[in-house]
Protein backbone atom coordinates (compact mmCIF):
# COMPACT_ATOMS: atom_id res chain seq x y z
CA UNK A 1 0.00 0.00 0.00
CA UNK A 2 1.56 3.61 -1.17
CA UNK A 3 1.93 5.97 1.67
CA UNK A 4 1.38 9.74 2.02
CA UNK A 5 3.00 11.85 4.21
CA UNK A 6 0.76 15.29 4.97
CA UNK A 7 2.78 18.23 6.15
CA UNK A 8 0.39 21.08 7.11
CA UNK A 9 1.45 24.92 7.16
CA UNK A 10 2.50 27.80 9.83
CA UNK A 11 -0.88 27.86 11.92
CA UNK A 12 -2.30 24.62 11.11
CA UNK A 13 -0.92 20.73 13.07
CA UNK A 14 -1.35 17.24 12.15
CA UNK A 15 -5.30 18.07 12.69
CA UNK A 16 -5.25 20.35 9.56
CA UNK A 17 -5.72 17.12 6.79
CA UNK A 18 -8.25 15.13 9.23
CA UNK A 19 -11.30 16.04 6.93
CA UNK A 20 -9.79 14.16 3.98
CA UNK A 21 -8.19 11.12 5.61
CA UNK A 22 -11.36 8.57 5.82
CA UNK A 23 -11.31 8.68 1.82
CA UNK A 24 -7.81 8.03 1.85
CA UNK A 25 -7.45 5.95 4.30
CA UNK A 26 -9.35 3.46 2.01
CA UNK A 27 -6.74 3.43 -0.42
CA UNK A 28 -2.89 4.67 1.53
CA UNK A 29 -1.25 4.57 4.85
CA UNK A 30 -1.18 8.06 5.86
CA UNK A 31 0.58 9.74 8.01
CA UNK A 32 1.00 13.13 9.67
CA UNK A 33 3.35 14.60 11.00
CA UNK A 34 2.96 17.64 13.92
CA UNK A 35 5.74 20.42 13.46
CA UNK A 36 7.87 21.12 15.95
CA UNK A 37 6.53 24.27 17.89
CA UNK A 38 3.54 24.78 15.53
CA UNK A 39 1.22 24.56 18.45
CA UNK A 40 0.68 26.11 21.57
CA UNK A 41 1.15 23.55 23.84
CA UNK A 42 4.82 21.78 22.34
CA UNK A 43 6.73 20.13 24.55
CA UNK A 44 9.26 18.88 22.13
CA UNK A 45 10.41 22.69 21.78
CA UNK A 46 14.08 22.52 20.59
CA UNK A 47 14.72 25.71 22.57
CA UNK A 48 16.65 27.45 19.86
CA UNK A 49 15.05 28.76 16.16
CA UNK A 50 14.72 26.18 13.66
CA UNK A 51 15.97 26.65 9.78
CA UNK A 52 14.00 25.33 6.94
CA UNK A 53 16.91 22.75 6.77
CA UNK A 54 16.11 21.52 10.43
CA UNK A 55 12.69 20.81 9.93
CA UNK A 56 13.53 18.84 6.32
CA UNK A 57 15.85 16.94 8.69
CA UNK A 58 13.14 16.16 11.33
CA UNK A 59 10.78 15.07 8.29
CA UNK A 60 13.43 12.69 7.28
CA UNK A 61 14.17 11.14 10.48
CA UNK A 62 10.12 10.75 11.41
CA UNK A 63 9.87 8.94 7.83
CA UNK A 64 13.13 6.76 8.48
CA UNK A 65 11.86 5.96 11.84
CA UNK A 66 9.01 4.42 10.50
CA UNK A 67 10.81 2.53 7.74
CA UNK A 68 9.18 4.63 5.02
CA UNK A 69 11.56 4.15 2.19
CA UNK A 70 9.05 6.03 -0.55
CA UNK A 71 6.40 8.39 -0.44
CA UNK A 72 3.43 10.67 -1.85
CA UNK A 73 3.58 14.32 0.39
CA UNK A 74 0.78 16.47 0.50
CA UNK A 75 1.66 19.45 1.95
CA UNK A 76 -0.03 22.95 2.56
CA UNK A 77 2.04 26.60 2.93
CA UNK A 78 5.39 25.95 5.44
CA UNK A 79 4.89 22.53 4.50
CA UNK A 80 4.86 22.76 0.56
CA UNK A 81 8.39 24.85 0.87
CA UNK A 82 10.18 21.83 3.35
CA UNK A 83 8.87 19.28 1.05
CA UNK A 84 10.66 21.50 -1.98
CA UNK A 85 13.69 21.29 -0.22
CA UNK A 86 12.87 17.72 0.94
CA UNK A 87 13.00 16.76 -2.93
CA UNK A 88 15.97 18.58 -3.90
CA UNK A 89 17.66 16.63 -1.35
CA UNK A 90 16.82 12.90 -2.29
CA UNK A 91 13.98 13.02 -5.66
CA UNK A 92 13.41 9.00 -5.46
CA UNK A 93 12.18 8.92 -1.97
CA UNK A 94 9.04 11.18 -2.74
CA UNK A 95 7.37 10.38 -5.30
CA UNK A 96 3.82 12.26 -6.20
CA UNK A 97 3.45 15.94 -4.51
CA UNK A 98 0.33 17.94 -3.94
CA UNK A 99 1.44 21.34 -2.81
CA UNK A 100 -1.31 24.01 -1.94
CA UNK A 101 -0.57 27.49 -0.80
CA UNK A 102 3.15 26.57 -1.42
CA UNK A 103 5.75 29.60 0.17
CA UNK A 104 8.69 29.51 -0.65
CA UNK A 105 7.38 28.95 -5.07
CA UNK A 106 6.91 32.32 -6.76
CA UNK A 107 3.97 32.65 -8.84
CA UNK A 108 4.31 33.31 -12.79
CA UNK A 109 3.55 37.22 -13.42
CA UNK A 110 1.39 38.21 -16.26
CA UNK A 111 3.17 39.42 -18.84
CA UNK A 112 1.02 43.06 -18.07
CA UNK A 113 2.64 43.13 -14.71
CA UNK A 114 5.84 42.66 -15.91
CA UNK A 115 5.65 45.75 -18.14
CA UNK A 116 4.80 47.42 -15.68
CA UNK A 117 7.39 46.78 -13.06
CA UNK A 118 10.19 46.97 -16.08
CA UNK A 119 8.81 50.57 -17.93
CA UNK A 120 8.79 51.67 -13.81
CA UNK A 121 12.77 51.08 -14.03
CA UNK A 122 13.44 52.43 -17.21
CA UNK A 123 11.61 55.50 -16.24
CA UNK A 124 13.42 55.94 -12.81
CA UNK A 125 16.69 55.53 -15.05
CA UNK A 126 15.88 58.17 -17.15
CA UNK A 127 14.57 60.51 -14.53
CA UNK A 128 18.36 59.92 -12.93
CA UNK A 129 19.82 60.69 -15.70
CA UNK A 130 18.17 64.03 -16.52
CA UNK A 131 17.48 65.47 -12.85
CA UNK A 132 20.23 64.59 -10.89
Amino acid sequence: MDTILFLHGWGGNEQSFAPIMPVLKKHFRCITLGMPMFNNNDTDEPGTPWTLEDYANHVENYLDSLGVTKCHIVAHSFGARVTCLLVTRNPKRYEKLILTGAAGIRPRQKIRTMLKIWSYKVKRKFAKIFFC
